[in-house]
C-alpha cells in the first residue's frame, strides 16, 4: 500500500497545480425537496454542477479522473475552522440519493474511490478507477457545501462534532441547519 501512495500523492501534486487553470463547470439544477438557502447565514450552497472538463491520468493499476469546479465561498478560513462538504448524485432522469464524499463504490469488478481536495475558490473532483479506463463521473452532478466556522461552533455546543458533520448526508446537514 505504500508503494501506491507516493505515487498517488505526486500524480495528485501534479494534478493540484495544473488543474486549477481548468474552465468553470456548467450548472446544472436538479430538483431537490430539501435546498437550503443558497447564502444563509454562516452557509453557501452551490448548485448541482456537472464538471466541465474531466481529465485523465493513467496508472499501471488504475486511472484518476478528475476536474475542478470554481467555488468563491471556499476560503482559507472556512478550510480551516469551518466546513467544506461535496456531494455527488447521478445525473439522469430517476434522480437517486446524494452521497457524500469521500467514499468508496463498486460496480462488478470494478472499484471507484472518490474524494475531493479544496484550494483558495477551488474545489478539485476526483475519483480512482480500478477495473476500468472508462471516467464514471461524466454521468454525476456535484454539489458542495460551505459552513463558516460560527456554523461549526454552533453545532458543537449543541453535541454535533466536527467528525458528526463528517458523517451527515446532505439531507442529514439541511435538516440540521434548519434546526
Amino acid at each position: 500500500m505504500k508503494n501506491v501512495r507516493i505515487p498517488l500523492a505526486a500524480s495528485l501534486s501534479f494534478l493540484l497545480i495544473t488543474g486549477c487553470r481548468k474552465a468553470d463547470v456548467k450548472s446544472s439544477q436538479v430538483n431537490n425537496s430539501n435546498v437550503i438557502a443558497k447564502h444563509t447565514d454562516g452557509v453557501n450552497e452551490s448548485d448541482w454542477k456537472a464538471g466541465n472538463e474531466w481529465a485523465g491520468v493513467e496508472q499501471p493499476q488504475y486511472s484518476i479522473f478528475y476536474t475542478n469546479i470554481k467555488a468563491g465561498a471556499v476560503n482559507a478560513e472556512a478550510a480551516e475552522k469551518g466546513m467544506i462538504r461535496v456531494f455527488k448524485i447521478n445525473n439522469s432522469d430517476n434522480v437517486s440519493e446524494s452521497v457524500a464524499l469521500p467514499f468508496e463504490e463498486t460496480n462488478g469488478s470494478q472499484k471507484f474511490y472518490w474524494y475531493y481536495q479544496v484550494t483558495e475558490g477551488n474545489i478539485m473532483i476526483s475519483v480512482d478507477v480500478y477495473g476500468s479506463k472508462t471516467n464514471p463521473a461524466e454521468k454525476s452532478l456535484f454539489k458542495y457545501v460551505v459552513l463558516s466556522h460560527e456554523v461549526v461552533d454552533g453545532f458543537e455546543k449543541k453535541g454535533t462534532s466536527k467528525s458528526d458533520l463528517m458523517r451527515m448526508s446532505y439531507d442529514g446537514i439541511t435538516e440540521a441547519i434548519k434546526n
